[in-house]
């Protein structure tokens, strides 16, 4: 496809026509690296699908995801001088972000299984933020505040296996 495409682009030139060329051959490498791109980019499109919002198995493939990659860079740091101190391969590192505003970030950060972190100047985002990663964390999976649930909701919501509430 490549060959034919230059081709083309040098007919073109040949008869006073400017035709971009196809730009450089494909290599393994980047069909590979073009292929991984996409895989990644579905994970993504699946995750900020409002439907997928809990969704565990979408979750928990980006979840996985981000191990994998926090592995790599392990491995690939470990010759680092401070890589016991830095490149944990059993701890994901925290997310930090020192302009949050409405939160959105940390919040992911949060959702995906990463320690999360925010500030910001402005009172009322630190309040957001406040709110929105910091406070729900100590009362995820306790029942519901009030004496007893509808059956309904205790179907739908508690894990008798675990034991726990879910998306509490």
């Amino acid at each position: 496809m490549w060959q034919e495409a230059k081709a083309t682009s040098e007919a073109a030139a040949v008869e006073g026509n400017e035709v971009p060329g196809p730009g450089p051959e494909s290599t393994l490498e980047g069909v590979a690296a073009e292929l991984e791109r996409e895989r990644l980019f579905r994970i993504i499109e699946d995750l900020v699908l409002w439907e997928n919002t809990t969704n565990e198995e979408v979750l928990q493939a980006a979840r996985d995801e981000i191990w994998a990659s926090w592995r790599r860079t392990c491995a690939e740091n470990a010759d680092h001088p401070r890589a016991k101190e830095l490149f944990d391969r059993h701890k994901l590192p925290a997310f930090h972000d020192p302009f949050a505003g409405g939160g959105a970030l940390p919040l992911e950060a949060q959702r995906l299984g990463l320690e999360s972190h925010a500030s910001d100047l402005n009172p009322v985002a630190v309040l957001i933020n406040k709110a929105m990663i910091e406070i729900p964390p100590k009362f995820a999976g306790r029942p519901p505040v009030r004496p007893e649930p509808s059956e309904v909701e205790a179907q739908d919501r508690f894990d008798r296996a675990g034991g726990v509430w879910k998306g509490a």
